[in-house]
């Protein structure tokens, strides 16, 4: 406890004096008051009440306030009276407080220190206590009031105190004063930014004031004589955490396994004890607290952790983290620092090294290691990477499939590397194991190097053109050889192999025994020479001294063709079925199409007809002398004149031409009814029924409807429904309608039914065939189906333009002026064009292109020209499929171009001097053509006289039908 004892000496008191003139201090030592008192006056705790004496009396009543001074002044001698008269209402305030700060003086204690001992921990709260006496010479209670210059610092009554409620009570008699004991606590609790780092502690200090406060009185004391001080001063210093060490190395820790255990101290310099906590990650586990409960003990309390890691698989893509959180929990909050982690998960079976690096042929090893703790066998090895051919296990080497490896113990892999090539060999091993641990496959890097000499070929796989039996030796095809390696390569052998050696014909600049710098270049040409049909296959291998393969190798392939040879078909059903017609009726031709579906062109010689009711109408398409291109057709018409009712008619009709056989035959069959024959008609147009295109594969997309009327009289029997014609399939009659036509029904006299075809094209190109109907009606002649198949055609480095070709009006026979499509390289690499085809009335030429198969370099164009040659009139239609692909043994892809065009017939082309006759009007338009009248006149007389021989000739067949005594 502090005791103050009161000081009167050297007491100083300023005097503010206010009102209209400037402040100015006033004292006993003032002009007006110097003569009889000092500064500070004679203090006595009684003074006569006469002039005796200039001691100031603390118990007389002039002490209060002002008034008190003025009536005092007023009654005394008269020194002091004379004195008063001069003296201001503002001088009676200041005299009056200057007494009254004088009395009250002696009841405050004067300024005291206070220290606090040792030192305290910013966040933490430390308290001391202090104790003195006040007395009070007023005849009213002081009240007290206590402040703090530093906050850090904080002053508060105690319930201890005999001052009540911070008050001292009031004097009792003039001369006996109010006491008591104030009694404080003085609490400092200093921050942490109250020391700033580097430095660790620091002295802080305050000044508590204690002021009095004089309740009642007219008459308050100046603010520097109020209070008493105490100077307080204290010293905080910075607790810390600390790790030691300050990170944890649990080195590489076989997985299933666990490390060795690593320890860290954690030290607290805190006031209080402190409990620590850790954020583990996995596998990481502490082996038992250091300290009972994790509580590290107050002031520089140490505490002891071990900790233990015991990875799991998850390690390997998972590491630990590179630092984990420390936490200390104590009074005031919570201080977090880090443990730094290290340590790397491996597998139980390990190579050491893990990357092979040879830079010759020969040898190379590693050893394989066993760290875990049950026996691991091997599986079958597998090499991958782009030089994963020049590495092998060696007949040597001590680790194979199938090897066991006990817990700590290693085998020794070698394996033998042959490079094929200089430059980089780099390529991967994984060894597949069954360690219940994992770590499998076991991965190891061969990064080789090689310098020797290397053979490559321009062509793994060169393509020839198909080439007919007995023809010359295809077109020239050059294979360059290159020494890409790293030294000169020998050629020691060339020859010819494999199946077909024969079929292939050899030359170039590379020889046997020829040298071949580094970079330097030789040519092998190849041509082919079929000695059978069919695919024809052989071997070029040339044998060096430089990497591997060698021999190099390549695989020739050729096909084989037969001599072209034109063959004749006839599409119609054999025997084809005209039906029923009435004797005497008038009926049109029928069309019977003659196609080449051979593979050369072909001649018609001659077309007969033999057999009874049939007849040809003349067909200049189909004459004699007629030669049919490939694909090409011509149509017979033959018609169907039976001469007798309920009579069956067969005629067999034989088309002779230069292809090697017999002639082709189609034999005919129809039946006479003397009733009239219902009459059947296709509804709509009778021309070719066109399909468009249509992709392979998406069957029946693609529809057309038509439709048939029988006009009577009578009903019909429908008695077959079909498409005819090699392609027939193509277009196959679909059901389903409500007004279907359908075999072996009724169809209604005045009726109409409908027959729905689809196309479905099983290849590319042109595709046609007829639709065919038979009913005991009249024959109605077959409709033209026609289509365009499209081939899938892929991702293409080539393009082709334009997409389709359109070609205009071309006479039957003659040739329509060429049409360019422009073959254009689009990859970053040479294209290889395989080659072209094209069907219908429409040829190709190369043009500017080579002879296929042919690279085309990225960038570059060609142009293949392509004509009509009609040779009927009709709408032509025809697609040209052009083959590529990017490289050898890679996928072909397809680029069709449709053609169209329109083929006119000569006599549709009209002129001056075209002869023949016209129903037109003469110029003036007077008179019809006499010729045309002349004509008509001769064919009524020739129909008359036709008439007249049939009704004969059915009278020599039917004699018992004659009217009697007709003769014969």
């Amino acid at each position: 406890m502090s005791t103050f004892v009161p000081r009167v000496a050297g007491l100083a008191l300023l005097l503010a004096v206010t009102g209209a003139s400037q402040a100015q201090n006033f004292g006993l030592t003032a002009p007006k008051c110097a003569g009889c008192h000092t500064d500070p006056p004679t203090v006595q705790a009684l003074t006569p009440n006469d002039c005796s004496g200039h001691a100031v009396g603390l118990s007389e009543a002039f002490v209060g306030n002002a008034s008190n001074l003025q009536t005092r002044l007023n009654a005394s001698c008269p020194t002091m009276k004379s004195v008063a008269n001069t003296l201001t209402a503002q001088d009676l305030t200041d005299v009056a407080a200057y007494l009254l700060n004088l009395r009250d003086a002696l009841a405050v204690p004067a300024a005291a220190t206070l220290s606090f001992a040792g030192t305290t921990a910013t966040g933490a709260t430390r308290t001391a206590s202090t104790s003195f006496t006040l007395s009070n010479y007023r005849g009213t209670a002081l009240t007290l009031a206590l402040s703090s210059s530093n906050p850090r610092f904080s002053v508060a009554w105690k319930s201890s105190s005999t001052c009540t409620a911070m008050t001292v009570p009031a004097a009792t008699s003039s001369l006996t004063p109010g006491t008591c004991r104030l009694d404080l606590d003085v609490v400092f609790q200093p921050l942490p930014a109250d020391v700033v780092a580097p430095q660790t502690s620091a002295t802080l200090t305050s000044t508590l004031t204690v002021t009095p406060t004089y309740a009642g009185s007219d008459v308050q004391p100046s603010a520097s004589a109020g209070g008493r001080t105490i100077t307080v001063s204290a010293t905080a210093y910075r607790p810390t955490v600390t790790l030691s060490p300050q990170a944890l190395a649990f080195g590489e820790v076989v997985i299933g396994g666990a490390s060795v255990v690593r320890t860290v101290q954690i030290s607290s310099t805190y006031p209080d004890a402190r409990t620590y906590a850790l954020t583990l990650p996995a596998g990481v586990t502490e082996d038992s607290p250091g300290c009972a409960g994790r509580v590290i003990a107050a002031d520089s309390g140490v505490c002891t952790v071990s900790l233990r890691w015991q990875p799991t698989a998850a390690a390997i893509s998972t590491p630990l983290p590179a630092s984990i959180p420390v936490t200390i929990t104590g009074t005031g909050g919570t201080v977090s620092t880090s443990l730094g982690l290290s340590g790397t998960a491996a597998w139980p079976l390990t190579a050491s090294p893990t990357r092979l690096t040879p830079s010759a042929p020969g040898p190379v090893s590693t050893a394989l290691s066993n760290r875990g703790s049950t026996a691991i066998v091997l599986g079958a090895f597998t090499f991958s990477g782009t030089a994963r051919d020049d590495y092998r296990v060696a007949a040597s080497s001590g680790c194979t499939p199938g090897t066991r490896v006990d817990p700590g113990l290693s085998c020794t892999l070698t394996l033998d590397y042959t490079p094929t090539t200089s430059g980089d060999r780099q390529a991967t091993l994984a060894i597949p194991h069954d360690s219940a641990v994992g770590g499998s496959p076991l991965s190891i890097t061969l990064d080789g190097t090689a310098d020797i000499g290397q053979l490559s070929l321009d062509a793994a796989q060169p393509s020839f053109p198909d080439t007919v039996l007995g023809a010359p030796p295809s077109s020239t095809v050059t294979v360059t050889a290159h020494n890409t390696g790293s030294k000169p390569l020998t050629l020691n052998a060339l020859s010819l192999g494999g199946p077909h050696p024969g079929d292939f014909l050899r030359g170039g600049t590379c020889a046997a025994g020829s040298t071949l710098a580094v970079g330097a270049t030789c040519t092998v040409t190849l041509q082919f020479s079929p000695g059978a049909t069919g695919m024809r296959s052989a071997t070029l291998s040339i044998a060096h001294d430089g990497a591997a393969p060698n021999p190099s190798v390549l695989t020739l392939t050729g096909q084989g063709l037969p001599q072209p040879v034109g063959v004749l078909t006839i599409d119609a059903a054999n025997p084809l079925d005209v039906g029923s017609q009435t004797v005497n009726g008038l009926y049109g031709a029928r069309a019977v199409r003659l196609r080449n579906t051979g593979t050369a062109s072909l001649q018609l010689t001659g077309v007969t007809l033999n057999g009874s009711g049939f007849s040809l109408d003349s067909t200049p398409s189909c004459a004699a002398g007629t030669t049919l291109a490939i694909g090409q057709t011509c149509d017979l018409a033959l018609r169907f004149t039976p001469l007798a009712a309920d009579t069956d008619y067969r005629a067999t009709l034989a088309v002779a031409h230069g292809a090697a056989g017999v002639p082709s035959t189609l034999t005919v069959v129809g039946r006479g009814s003397a009733a009239v024959v219902p009459v059947v008609t296709w509804v709509g147009s009778t021309g070719t029924r066109d399909f468009g295109t249509q992709a392979i594969g998406a069957a029946g997309t693609t529809t057309h409807t038509v439709s048939l009327r029988n006009h009577g009289p009578g009903a019909i029997r429908l008695t077959l429904i079909n498409t005819i014609g090699l392609e027939a399939a193509m277009f196959p009659v679909q059901g389903g309608a409500a007004d279907a036509c359908v075999a072996g029904a009724l169809l209604e006299p005045d009726r109409t039914c409908s027959i729905t075809l689809a196309f479905s094209p099983g290849s590319p190109g042109t595709h046609d065939a007829r639709l065919q109907v038979v009913s005991s009606g009249t024959a109605l002649a077959p409709l033209t189906l026609t289509g365009i198949g499209l081939g899938p055609v892929g991702s293409s480095a080539l393009t082709v333009t334009p997409a389709r070709l359109e070609f205009g009006a071309t006479r039957a026979g003659a040739t329509s002026p060429p049409m360019a499509v422009t073959l254009s390289g689009e990859s970053s690499s040479a294209v290889r064009v395989l080659g072209w085809t094209i069907d219908g009335s429409f040829d190709v030429d190369r043009g500017t292109c080579p002879t296929p198969p042919f690279l085309l370099a990225a960038g570059d164009t060609c142009t293949v020209t392509v004509r009509l040659r009609p040779v009927v009139a009709g709408e032509a239609r025809g697609v040209l499929q052009i083959a590529s692909s990017p490289g050898t043994d890679l996928p072909t892809t397809l680029l069709q171009v449709p053609l169209t065009g329109q083929a006119q017939a000569a006599a549709d082309v009209v002129g001056s001097g075209a002869g023949g006759c016209s129903i037109a009007r003469a110029p003036h338009g007077d008179h019809l053509d006499p010729t045309l009248l002349a004509l008509a006149v001769l064919a009524v007389l020739v129909l008359a006289w036709r008439h007249g021989q049939r009704q004969r000739q059915r009278r020599r067949q039917h004699p018992h039908r004659e009217p009697a005594g007709h003769a014969r």
